[in-house]
């Protein structure tokens, strides 16, 4: 599904954020990009979809090499992408959030005046329900808790009927039984849809609880990339320099 060759990505001269990686996700994978902050992870997602650019190198999408215009907009149309801060509109209802999603899918004009297809409705709404916030659905995003403005993110990518989400550090600002519900939703959408998930976690626990695969990162560099069942602790050594107990909940 998604082939990464020889992706480097450099800010500056002295900062190096990602460096000569190679990697390939197959369809239906639930892979955690696991490392401290500033390890090169949202960067590296950042590129896969080409919200930043990269330096070097290739990254590929159902064989199809994105490289201009009108294939980056295909793979945005086919990927949700979840941000650790949400990135919702505060003012706006939980539904008109959703309805975001369906932005790329639809005439500008009657998008600019908040008409949508009643079909884009149901399913927004059933993204909602799917998410568990039926009961929220006309009220304002600012109104909600932050595992629920999280959620909210969640439905907004599944209604673009995504084949690949990209999540962004999703649970690092939520606390544990938040973070727990966030994972769960992810990995229920994983095993009923076969979507694939790519997730960034600084948390090594939920990695190992959620993950099918886990690939390590520490200042730009893939360390490991394994199943999960296969990791071991020099692997969690590695990737947080003997520190990881300060990245658990």
């Amino acid at each position: 599904m998604i082939s990464i060759s020889g992706l480097s990505k450099n800010y500056n001269q002295e900062v190096q954020a990602l460096k000569t990686v190679n990697l390939n996700i197959k369809s239906g994978e639930f892979v955690v990009l696991l490392g401290q902050s500033g390890a090169g992870k949202s960067t590296l997602l950042r590129c896969i979809n080409r919200l930043v650019e990269p330096s070097e190198g290739e990254v590929s999408f159902n064989g199809v090499l994105l490289n201009n215009t009108k294939n980056i907009k295909h793979l945005r149309q086919k990927t949700g992408m979840i941000f650790q801060h949400y990135n919702l509109v505060k003012r706006l209802t939980v539904l008109q959030n959703v309805l975001c999603g369906r932005l790329a899918f639809n005439n500008t004009l009657s998008t600019c005046l908040k008409f949508f297809p009643q079909k884009d409705v149901e399913l927004a709404l059933a993204c909602i329900e799917r998410v568990g916030l039926s009961d929220k659905t006309y009220v304002r995003t600012d109104q909600l808790s932050g595992g629920q403005q999280q959620r909210v993110g969640i439905a907004r990518a599944l209604v673009q009927q995504p084949q690949i989400v990209l999540a962004d550090e999703p649970v690092a600002s939520l606390d544990p039984y938040s973070a727990e519900m966030v994972m769960e939703i992810l990995q229920e959408i994983n095993n009923k849809d076969g979507i694939t998930m790519v997730v960034s976690l600084h948390n090594v626990q939920l990695a190992r609880k959620y993950a099918h695969r886990v690939i390590g990162i520490r200042e730009g560099r893939i360390l490991f990339d394994k199943p999960v069942d296969r990791i071991q602790e020099i692997d969690i050594d590695l990737t947080y320099g003997g520190t990881q107990d300060t990245c658990e909940h």
